[in-house]
């Protein structure tokens, strides 16, 4: 949720901070936005993935066949 929830400020804080470097070393301007976008898209969606394989690895252990949460002893 934090890595999703900090997609929210990365066109006012983390885009223009980022590429800020890419930029002063030399970069085309244009390339160093892709290159960050690239990098932002593949945070968020490795977050995603992780969160969905954890959800279904998860459900076996804690919902039985009648979709009941297992009590934990």
């Amino acid at each position: 949720i934090p890595t999703i929830e900090s997609q929210k400020t990365i066109g006012l804080v983390q885009l223009p901070g980022m590429m800020s470097g890419q930029i002063i070393g030399g970069a085309d301007p244009i390339q160093a936005v892709q290159f960050q976008l690239l990098i932002i898209f593949a945070l968020l969606t490795a977050a995603t993935l992780s969160s969905i394989m954890i959800g279904f690895l998860s459900y076996p252990a804690l919902f039985n066949e009648r979709m009941q949460i297992l009590e934990t002893k």
